[in-house]
C-alpha cells in the first residue's frame, strides 16, 4: 500500500463565525474525514490519505484554533465549537454523509458530532482517543461493544 510523507496541499475555508479552517483532500468517492487529537493537526494524516484516496475523497481538517486554522474569536471553545465548525464545514462543501475517523481529541469530537447528526455518519471510527463523562452511558456502551 502506498503511503507518503508529503502532505497532500493545504486549502482554507472561512466559517460564517469568521474562523479559518486549513484543510487538505485528495480522492474521489464516498467522503471521509480525518479529525485530529491534541496538539496535532492534519498532518498526523499524511500517511493514510493516500490510500484512502485511492477509492474514497478523503479530507484531513485543521481543527479550530489548531495549526492552520484560526481560533473563533468569541464564545466558548469546546465540543459545541468543534461540532458548528465540523457541520459548517461539512455543508460548504455539500457533502451529506460522511464517514468519520477521530484519533485522540478527535474521537469525542467526532462522536459529539455524530450524536447530532446520525443521519449524516456512514461509519465512525476512533483511533486510541478517550470518551467524557457528559457522554450517556448508551454512547459508552455502543462504542465499547
Amino acid at each position: 500500500m502506498p503511503t507518503t510523507t508529503t502532505d497532500p496541499p493545504i486549502d482554507h475555508v472561512t466559517l460564517p463565525d469568521g474562523t479559518r479552517l486549513a484543510w487538505r483532500q485528495l480522492g474521489a468517492g464516498p467522503a471521509v474525514l480525518l479529525v485530529h487529537g491534541w496538539p496535532t493537526s492534519s498532518h498526523l494524516w499524511r500517511n493514510v490519505m493516500m490510500p484512502i484516496g485511492e477509492r474514497h475523497r478523503v479530507l484531513a481538517l485543521d481543527l479550530p484554533g489548531f495549526a492552520s486554522s484560526t481560533k473563533p474569536a468569541t464564545g466558548r471553545f469546546g465540543f459545541e465549537r468543534f461540532e458548528q465548525a465540523l457541520t459548517r464545514f461539512l455543508d460548504h462543501l455539500g457533502i451529506e454523509r460522511v464517514a468519520l475517523a477521530g484519533h485522540d481529541l478527535g474521537g469525542p469530537v467526532v462522536v459529539h458530532w455524530a450524536l447530532r447528526h446520525p443521519d449524516r455518519v456512514t461509519r465512525l471510527a476512533l483511533l486510541n482517543t478517550l470518551l467524557y463523562p457528559e457522554f450517556s452511558p448508551a454512547v459508552v456502551e455502543f462504542v465499547t461493544a
